[in-house]
Formats: C-alpha cells, structure tokens, sequence
C-alpha cells in the first residue's frame, strides 16, 4: 500500500472495547461508504483499506475519498487518499487531513465499536502544549495567535498575533503572560530547529510549525504519518494525558 505523505494531521479522541483486530477486520470489511460521486455513469464512493502489517497497539489503513475535478469544460473523476491511525494505548486518532470527511468515513465504519470524536479547544490544554513544544524541543513562539472573548476584548483587541525574529520567543514579549491569561483561544505558530519526528536534523533557519484549535498540526514540508506520531508521542500526549480537565485524551 503507497503512503500519501502529509504536511497536516488532526488528532482526535478515540475509545473502543474491541480488540485491535477486530477494529481492523471491521474496518477492511466496511462497505463502501459516504455520498456517492457519478461521473459519465462511473459511480465510487468512500473507502478503507486496512494496511496488511499493523502495529502491536495501533491500526493503520488509507482512505479513499472520490471527488469531481473540472478542467476546461472536461468533467473528470479524481480520488484523494488519506492515511490514518487508531491507537488503543494512546486512545487516539491521527488523520492525514484537517477535513471532515476521512473522519467520519472512519467513525461511520466503526459505528457501535468504537467512538471517535473531536477534540474540543481548551485554552489550558493548548498552553499545556504549546510550553511542553516549547520546552523540550528546540523552537521558538514565532506566532501565538491569541483571541479575546467580550466586548473590549484584550485592550481593544478581539484577536492580536505577531511576529518575532528568528531568535526570539514570543513569550519573551513583557505583555504575554497578560495576554494568555485573557485570551479565549491560542493556536501557535512555532519556527522549530528540531524535534523529534518532524525535524531530526537541526536546521538553523528553522521550519514554520502550525497548530491550530481542533488541534490540528501543520508544517510546509513533506513528513510521513509515523513521524507526525512519534512527535504526538514525546511532546502533545503526555501533556494531554496529564490534564484532566478538559476530558480529553486523559483518565
């Protein structure tokens, strides 16, 4: 099975009794799904392949998305393919996509089996792992990106972001810590020189790293699914794990 390689993920919450082989018999076994796409009387819907050699604790598989692509009057039928993950240990989602569709081709799969949801922003947990990025890998704030809920909002300001040098940290800004403490919503934009999974190797201009509410991550560069996982692994899921209070991704 060829790999799409990603520049973006989402994480989601994902809980199931089942037994990984069974999810992934459940999943290879689903009917073709979704709206149907007809294009010059070819029909196709949505559909899994579950990869043939799986993890110990986690399911890998593709999913097949058909689309309608017009070019110059030409009518054409396309598919997008995106790649995910289901980890049981993790209680954990990662697609290749911030879309919704290869979601809910997953969760309509296992309806019944397994519940898979969106992980709903929670300011305390972003801040949890934005420092815990921050802290342990080698990057910078190059953007926080706050916004402020209210009339007034942060001194008249209903969202502010900003940029800094290369070599500084946005958190190094005297009104930061006011400013995270007011906002409603922080998604950071992060210049990172490495980290593990995403950037191995150091590199001195840094690669711009986007994270965003639904806790979607994003670079400008080609970075396989297991990669994006082992970053999950050593810096979002122990923070996450450990908060608690949002009811996500934690006991």
């Amino acid at each position: 099975m060829r790999r799409p390689v990603p520049r973006s993920i989402r994480m989601y919450d994902f809980h199931s009794a089942m037994a990984l082989t069974g999810l992934a018999r459940r999943l290879s076994e689903a009917p073709p799904g979704g709206p149907a796409v007809e294009v010059n009387g070819k029909r196709e819907h949505t559909t899994i392949t579950v990869g043939r050699r799986q993890e110990r604790d986690s399911v890998t598989g593709r999913i097949t998305i058909p689309e309608v692509v017009r070019a110059d009057d030409e009518v054409m039928l396309s598919h997008s393919a995106y790649w995910f993950h289901l980890s049981k240990k993790n209680r954990l989602a990662v697609v290749t996509s911030s879309k919704d569709a290869p979601f809910r081709a997953i969760r309509d799969a296992l309806d019944g089996d397994a519940v898979m949801s969106a992980i709903v922003h929670e300011k305390r947990a972003m801040a949890r792992v934005a420092e815990a990025i921050r802290t342990k890998a080698d990057c910078i704030i190059y953007d926080p990106r706050f916004e402020f809920e209210g009339i007034d909002g942060y001194d008249g300001l209903a969202r502010s972001g900003f940029t800094v040098t290369r070599s500084r940290c946005a958190t190094t800004r005297i009104d930061y810590g006011n400013m995270l403490k007011s906002a409603s919503m922080l998604e950071p934009i992060f210049r990172v020189r490495q980290a593990d999974g995403i950037c191995d190797e150091a590199k001195d201009t840094g690669m711009i790293l986007k994270v965003s509410r639904h806790f979607g991550f994003s670079a400008y560069v080609d970075i396989a699914l297991e990669s994006w996982i082992q970053f999950l692994e050593a810096y979002v899921l122990p923070v996450m794990r450990d908060a608690g209070d949002n009811g996500t991704l934690g006991d």
